[in-house]
């Protein structure tokens, strides 16, 4: 952990550190009563926001820029005569496949799987269910290339 870098529980839960991950300055990694875990060689940029109230998994060799944010649950507001923060929030959890690139300024939203080997452009809102070796970009998120396994190179959609 570098300088500034925060792990906290609020509310409980668990955090889970995989072996020879990087948590760069000023980044902060929160269970809010749900859990977290890195794999192995993880490494979150500074600044970095992972809030794991719904569950968040980051599997092994996951590279995330700097001013990422990964949000694992989503506030309810029904009812607007209550005030929006004491409604409670419903949570869907948050996976990330190996060895997948996350850009600068992306935001990850609670109910997305990430396959292994993708690629997320800068300032890119995810949310969803996406394959593996695709590149997604874009808000809202889309799949706008495919690694093609014959041909070996990334092809657009």
């Amino acid at each position: 952990m570098r300088k500034g870098a925060r792990l906290g529980r609020y509310q409980g839960g668990t955090i889970e550190i995989g072996n020879d991950c990087v948590l760069e300055r000023y980044s902060n990694v929160n269970s809010v009563g749900g859990s977290i875990k890195f794999g192995n060689r993880v490494m979150l940029g500074e600044y970095g926001k992972i809030t794991g109230q719904g569950g968040v998994v980051i599997e092994d060799d996951v590279l995330f820029a700097d001013k990422v944010t990964i949000i694992a649950s989503e506030h309810l507001y029904e009812d607007p005569n209550i005030p929006i923060w004491r409604q409670g929030s419903y949570c869907k959890g948050v996976h990330i496949g190996a060895g997948t690139w996350v850009g600068i300024n992306v935001t990850i939203l609670q109910g997305t799987d990430i396959g292994r080997n993708c690629v997320i452009g800068a300032g890119s809102v995810v949310k969803g269910i996406f394959p593996s070796r695709c590149v997604i970009a874009g808000n809202p998120a889309r799949i706008i290339k495919r690694y093609d396994e014959n041909g070996k190179i990334w092809k657009r959609v």
